[in-house]
């Protein structure tokens, strides 16, 4: 994913390589932050799920 946005932001946004270095930590943190919210949705969708539904094996 670091490389994707060296490349996308160098290129597509016109950024300077300098620039788009001293942006990547903010968006690794940003990544990780939204990875961990969307883990998290996908965990009480699979609760959900267990509970509603007893009798299918979802494990």
């Amino acid at each position: 994913m670091i490389v994707a946005n060296l490349i996308v932001l160098s290129a597509f946004y016109k950024k300077p390589f300098e620039a788009t270095l001293a942006l990547l930590p903010f968006i690794t943190i940003f990544n990780v932050i939204a990875g961990l919210i969307s883990l998290g949705g996908g965990f009480l969708i699979y609760n959900t799920l267990l509970t509603r539904f007893p009798e299918t094996n979802f494990k």
